[in-house]
């Protein structure tokens, strides 16, 4: 190898960029160039040349790497004055603006780097631990979403660690409901500390980031389903805005099929269609994919007729109706009530398809009658 004493950054990027297409093929000498490359640069004062570094690191994470490129990772995940980028004191962080900050600074990049060597090294964990406390902790809050890149591997090595650096960055950063594999930790240690998971979600629900509020609303609604059905108690009583709501109704569409969770999903889906705050389209989904049963779930059935929630939802269940094979005798009040509300409300637009499902059903009703 010839390295130039003076050489363009782009060229040097360029040349350590090109080191990444040794992806799964790379031989003992292919490695030994890769860490003579980095070596050499490894003292570099450009910022951009150690991020480049740093990606490449963890790029090739699995491999046995010196002590040298080891204890260089560490030290710029705690030293480095490289910090990221600010958001200006209009902008509200949130976890994508904070993912993208982290990302294009030095730490940042040696953090993530140290997450993917603790993956694939777990004898590094114990090293780490101290590192990782010292970002989970750091005032910079870029750096604090993206320890927790740092924090998840613990899961598989000390649960107990990594429970605990959860809840310290929920204390500071609201925004780490945005980070991929929260929702796990969070499950594993719920019985441990419900009331802290509790008043963390409830407050995060209206956080004022919308990403984090829906995410919130979402584990909120999961944790009353899969943990504590009284929960939901104070779910209703949160003021939910509508893609909040649809989040918590999407939800409780996921455990609709499990016998465990049918009924605390079933119970939450006929509060907030009673709502009436949403259009619920959304809903159509459990009509389409068969989840439905219309014995079981009549109730169901005709609180979403009723609400007249959305015209899309009514051609949706009418079509279920009239496809069914059992006796829709059951219905016909609710078809009735559907018939007069269409001579009355001027405001559907689509009137005259609903006409056409609901003549079709009213049909199959005056056949099955005549049986």
């Amino acid at each position: 190898l010839v390295f130039p004493k003076e050489c363009y950054t782009g060229y040097i990027i360029g040349a350590i960029r090109a080191l990444y297409e040794h992806d799964n093929d790379v031989s003992e000498t292919d490695f030994s160039v890769i860490c003579d490359v980095i070596n050499h640069y490894i003292s570099s004062n450009d910022d951009n040349v150690i991020m480049e570094i740093l990606g490449l690191i963890e790029h090739f994470a699995e491999k046995n790497w010196q002590e040298e490129i080891i204890q260089f990772v560490c030290d710029k995940a705690v030293n480095s004055s490289s910090q990221s980028i600010g958001l200006g004191k209009e902008s509200k962080a949130c976890p994508k603006t904070l993912l993208i900050s982290a990302m294009n600074c030095v730490r940042g990049c040696a953090i993530m780097a140290m997450s993917q060597l603790i993956w694939e090294h777990n004898e590094l964990a114990i090293r780490f631990k101290p590192i990782v406390q010292n970002a989970v902790n750091c005032t910079d809050e870029a750096i604090r979403f993206i320890s927790f890149s740092c924090v998840l591997p613990y899961f598989n090595i000390d649960k107990d660690f990594c429970a605990n650096e959860l809840k310290a960055l929920m204390q500071n950063e609201t925004c780490i409901l945005g980070h991929s594999g929260v929702w796990e930790v969070l499950c594993s240690d719920y019985q441990n500390d419900s009331d802290f998971y509790i008043s963390f979600l409830i407050k995060a629900c209206a956080s004022g980031i919308e990403e984090v509020n829906d995410i919130a609303a979402r584990y909120l609604c999961a944790t009353a389903i899969y943990y504590d059905f009284n929960l939901v108690q104070q779910l209703f009583g949160l003021s939910l805005n509508e893609k909040q709501i649809q989040m918590v109704c999407e939800q409780a569409m996921c455990g609709f099929d499990n016998p465990e969770y049918y009924e605390n999903s079933k119970a939450i889906l006929l509060h907030y269609i009673g709502f009436g705050k949403t259009n619920m389209f959304y809903l159509s989904r459990l009509f389409r994919e068969g989840h439905v049963e219309i014995d079981r779930d009549e109730d169901l059935i005709l609180t979403l007729l009723y609400s007249k929630s959305n015209e899309y939802l009514i051609h949706t269940v009418l079509d279920y109706i009239y496809e069914q094979d059992q006796d829709i005798t059951q219905y016909s009040s609710v078809l009735n009530s559907l018939t007069e509300e269409l001579f009355t409300n001027n405001n559907l637009s689509d009137k005259y398809t609903i006409k056409g499902d609901l003549v079709k059903c009213i049909i199959k009703l005056i056949d099955r009658n005549k049986c």
